[in-house]
């Protein structure tokens, strides 16, 4: 046999091995796809039973593994809507405000199931100018049920949002009034009625018209109390400037000696901010050479590995 020959049949066991990899590779990568794929297929005919189990339902009421389709649970929460029902109207109260925040609100007809813990309630009641209009009390929040011992009546225990009392004074004096008339309790919010691009410039809904004035007296209040205590700081300084004056310099005014305090005010506060930030600077140079002295030794180390792994190369030699 030739060395052509010997040659040629030796690219062949090469070229047979080539491609006996790249089959097997090919078979491995359709084995993995069909594999995908049937997991792929069983998990969307999960999903149909389940989009069907959601739709339609399953078994009959009141029988093991019933279900309810989307339109039973639409039905099922109107009928809970209308058994809450929307408001109560012209209830008598009796306020226990000053002991322990809590109203107690008389309902005829009132059930837990209708009202349970935690139901949250936006109160109302009859203005005093204006018996028609109502005035916005707050919102609050059912926390328990009980029957007054003498009239044998039950009524249900609320208590108002801290927010809506805390920071506001208006409301903590309507609360905390001992006579505080019938109330009005409506489980959602009213609002106006008014269609959109109503000719009605004025128009606001009714809920974001209470939200935002009972906001804005907050804000008004806070700022009232702000003023209130610059002054006061400010007259502390005049005053302790005018009983001093004995020793003031001649001709010096009290506006000069007010200056003065603010001023010896600020340099202080400039002193302890530089002092600061000399200890925050001190302790990042210092956390800098911790830093410098870290990548130092591991540029040393490093080194050390690279005559290391160029000991260990041998050079390449051709014949």
């Amino acid at each position: 046999m030739c060395l052509v020959n010997k040659i040629l049949i030796g690219l062949v066991v090469i070229a047979i091995g080539v491609c006996f990899y790249f089959s097997a590779i090919t078979l491995k990568t359709h084995s993995v796809w069909r594999e995908e794929g049937n997991k792929q297929e069983k998990q969307l005919k999960q999903l149909e039973e389940e989009i069907a189990l959601y739709n339609f339902g399953k078994g009959q009421p009141d029988t093991e593994g019933y279900v309810r389709s989307i339109y039973e649970q639409e039905k099922y929460l109107r009928a809970l809507q209308d058994l809450r029902g929307p408001a109560y109207r012209d209830c008598e109260v009796q306020s226990q405000f000053a002991t322990n925040r809590l109203f107690n609100v008389y309902i005829p007809g009132a059930t837990e199931m209708q009202l349970p813990v935690n139901t949250p309630l936006y109160v109302f009641r009859a203005a005093k100018e204006d018996e028609d209009k109502l005035t916005y009390l707050g919102s609050f929040r059912v926390r328990s049920f009980g029957v007054n011992p003498e009239t044998a009546k039950s009524f249900v225990a609320i208590e108002p949002t801290r927010s809506e009392y805390v920071n506001n004074e208006r409301m903590k004096a309507l609360l905390s009034e001992r006579f505080v008339g019938r109330w009005t309790l409506f489980m959602n919010m009213p609002i106006d009625k008014a269609e959109h691009g109503s000719t009605n410039e004025d128009y606001v809904p009714f809920d974001t018209e209470i939200q935002y004035y009972v906001g804005q007296e907050v804000i008004m209040q806070e700022l009232l109390e702000k003023q209130k205590r610059n002054i006061a700081y400010m007259s502390a300084i005049v005053g302790a400037g005018q009983e001093s004056s004995d020793d003031a310099r001649v001709g010096e005014s009290t506006f000069h000696r007010v200056c003065s305090t603010l001023k010896r005010e600020s340099d202080n506060r400039l002193t302890k901010i530089y002092a600061k930030y000399e200890e925050e600077n001190q302790a990042m140079k210092q956390a800098n050479q911790a830093l410098a002295a870290r990548v130092a030794e591991l540029e040393r180390k490093k080194a050390g590995y690279q005559d290391s792994i160029n000991a260990r190369i041998k050079p390449i030699t051709t014949k």
